[in-house]
């Protein structure tokens, strides 16, 4: 269909997507998300694991705030966690994002 549309259009490679295009849009919008955090005062945190039906084991952490008179509810991180997950490695492990997307001291 594409190529009916306009033939001269190449698609790109699953390494492109995988490898370039994916990490920029990912970053660009982490940059956006942590900008509008920036003027935040505050923020909630919410975190839960969770298995796959492999058995794959993940941890998602959520940030929410007031921007603009408006509640936001934005997932900072799901990553696989290939650890116990002790109350200790969760800590760890969520004290991780915080500091990566700046948000360590917004949370009280």
């Amino acid at each position: 269909m594409i190529t009916t549309l306009n033939p001269a259009y190449q698609c790109p490679s699953r390494s492109t997507l995988a490898n370039q295009l994916i990490p920029a849009w990912y970053e660009q919008v982490k940059t956006q998300l942590v900008s509008e955090i920036a003027g935040v005062k505050y923020v909630a945190l919410t975190s839960d694991g969770w298995t796959s039906r492999v058995l794959d084991h993940y941890l998602t952490t959520t940030v929410s705030y007031i921007h603009a008179w408006e509640l936001k509810t934005r997932v900072l991180s799901t990553k696989a966690v290939y650890t116990s997950q002790t109350g200790e490695a969760v800590s760890i492990e969520i004290d991780d994002v915080l500091n990566d997307f700046g948000v360590r001291d917004k949370v009280k």
